[in-house]
């Protein structure tokens, strides 16, 4: 510290030299430099993403949106048609890839009989109340697609841009709300757009916050404008260079450190600001001249102004620990971030105090509160010098009650507790949470190979479902074994085994129900493979099927792709 000492009481115009040059990297990030490629840290673990885009892309049924549908009754001719019709709107929507309700679940007979579950719906109550009947008794859609008491359903939706929520939400509420429906979003994507929309509003406000309690600190301990601009300035220069190493390094696209970082900053760097302006004034009221007391102080409190920033370095520091991208690299960006806020008080604070901005900084000091707080606290330091063995002994044992405390705690982080709780997506979640199974879902990937059976996969599958439906935080899982069909036996050959649906367009009363093969989904893991049981709409013509096969050699007897 003897040579930071020397600079900003000997030699000003070297230090200020030292303060542009510091300054010019942080220049360069916000102009555009960058030495490092920028990539967003993730909450969760790069094995996990990776994991779930693999699931995503194998299985189509992904709902990032969730239209949440809410009526008295849905089994009525105009709440229902008002339903087909908004789930026919939003499916022609360019950005929406699949859409997916309980219409348009299959209902499958014991002789493999495909009908879609509404198809019979002809506009009387008996056969709406058949339909709801059904419908709250199949195991795909009961408490996934629509409540027990009939009065929620869900629209699971896969789209993948914020901007495509806004009017897929009104062409919804367009259709549904003339017929008495109420409409509202949610899904990972609402949810996500709901965080957002909060860190950013949260980014400003918290900053504003921080860096007014930090002025009024300031008046309220220097009262004169000198004194307060000199204990502000290092703070505030270390915040707006540590954003600017930050964007140089590639390192600005943390979401803690966009709210945390400047906040810490600021407050650890007024800390070591408003000690040292303290020091000059007490220097310069006692009698010594402006260059002496700035050396003096700097030698004095700028070593305890390191330690403090070692100490708070280390502990932060320690968060690169963390295998959670997002925590290791607040903590990386915590680091930097302290560093640059030493330099910058040490050296801006003294440089200042040793010009003609504190000629008269140090009037009145003997009415610093702070001053006055120390004198009342000689007490206590008098007691703890006397007794330095058995408080250290104290404090020891402290340390290592606490640290066994903080050792048990598990570390929970949840998408939740960031969204606002006033937004609807979050309500509506909590409401899904409540009435159905919820919209989040864990993914449980279970693969076999070409040549196991029924008798080998088929235990496995159930054993998986028993360990989840044990779990207090899952619903009931859903799996093969639950589609229909799979239930009943009909596939012994896992590998060709496929979901045949088909979407009714019944009109409710309207007209006979028309019966549109939309399309089959092999379930497996890089089969091109269609096995299709007997049954009604078997008979699909060669030209679709070998459509569906592609490269592949369609057999019309077996209706098989090999």
């Amino acid at each position: 510290m003897n040579f930071i000492a020397r600079i900003t009481a000997d030699h000003p115009l070297i230090g200020w030299c030292f303060v542009a040059l510091l300054s010019l990297p942080p220049a360069l990030g916000f102009w555009g430099c960058r030495i490092a490629e920028s990539v967003p840290p993730s909450w969760v673990p790069a094995e996990a993403a990776e994991a779930l885009n693999k699931a995503e892309e194998t299985f189509t049924l992904n709902a990032p949106l969730v239209l949440v549908l809410e009526h008295e009754d849905f089994f009525r001719p105009q709440q229902l048609a008002a339903v087909q019709d908004a789930a026919a709107a939003i499916s022609e929507m360019p950005f929406v890839r699949k859409l997916v309700w309980f219409g348009d679940i299959p209902e499958v007979s014991l002789r493999g009989r495909v009908t879609p579950i509404l198809s019979d719906a002809d506009g009387t109550g008996e056969a709406f109340a058949a339909a709801r009947s059904r419908i709250l008794e199949h195991p795909l859609a009961a408490g996934s697609l629509i409540s027990a008491d009939g009065t929620t359903m869900m629209m699971l939706l896969d789209v993948r841009g914020y901007d495509d929520i806004r009017p897929i939400r009104s062409r919804a509420a367009e259709i549904l709300e003339p017929a008495g429906i109420r409409v509202r979003a949610t899904g990972p994507l609402a949810l996500h757009l709901a965080h957002d929309r909060a860190l950013a509003e949260d980014h400003y406000r918290i900053q504003l916050m921080a860096y007014t309690v930090v002025g009024l600190l300031a008046v309220l301990m220097f009262k004169r404008p000198a004194a307060i601009f000199i204990a502000g300035s290092g703070p505030t220069v270390a915040v707006v260079w540590t954003m600017g190493w930050l964007q140089l390094i590639g390192q600005a696209e943390n979401e803690l450190a966009k709210i945390i970082l400047p906040v810490l900053i600021m407050m650890v760097g007024f800390a070591d600001g408003m000690h040292l302006v303290v020091r000059i004034r007490q220097l310069r009221a006692s009698g010594e001249s402006q260059r002496d007391a700035v050396y003096r102080a700097v030698q004095v409190i700028g070593p305890a102004c390191l330690l403090t920033s070692i100490t708070t370095a280390i502990g932060f520091g320690s968060l690169m620990l963390s295998s959670a991208d997002m925590i290791s690299g607040f903590g990386r960006v915590s680091v930097i971030g302290v560093v640059v806020t030493f330099f910058s008080v040490v050296l801006l604070t003294p440089l200042l105090a040793n010009s003609w901005l504190s000629d008269r900084m140090h009037i009145a000091s003997d009415k610093d509160p702070v001053a006055r707080l120390m004198n009342r606290c000689t007490g206590l330091i008098e007691f703890s010098s006397r007794h330095a063995m058995p408080v250290a002994v104290c404090g020891i044992v402290i340390t290592i009650l606490c640290v066994r405390v903080a050792a048990g705690l598990i570390p929970d982080d949840r998408l939740t507790d960031r969204v606002p709780h006033d937004s609807e997506a979050w309500q509506t979640m909590r409401d899904c949470d409540e009435v159905m199974n919820g919209i989040r879902s864990l993914r449980v990937v279970v693969s076999w190979d070409e040549s196991k059976g029924r008798n080998d996969v088929w235990p496995v599958i159930e054993q998986c479902e028993v360990l989840l439906a044990g779990e207090e935080s899952t619903g009931k899982p859903r799996s093969i074994r639950n589609l229909p069909g799979h239930r009943r036996g009909r596939y012994d050959s896992f590998s060709h085994a496929l979901s045949r649906r088909t979407k009714a367009r019944p009109n409710f009363g309207r007209g006979k129900p028309k019966h549109l093969p939309d399309r089959w989904q092999c379930v497996g893991h890089d089969h091109r493979c269609l096995h299709a049981g007997a049954g009604h709409g078997i008979d699909q013509s060669v030209a679709d099927a070998r459509e569906f096969c592609g490269d592949g050699v369609y057999d019309a007897r077996s209706r098989t792709c090999g």
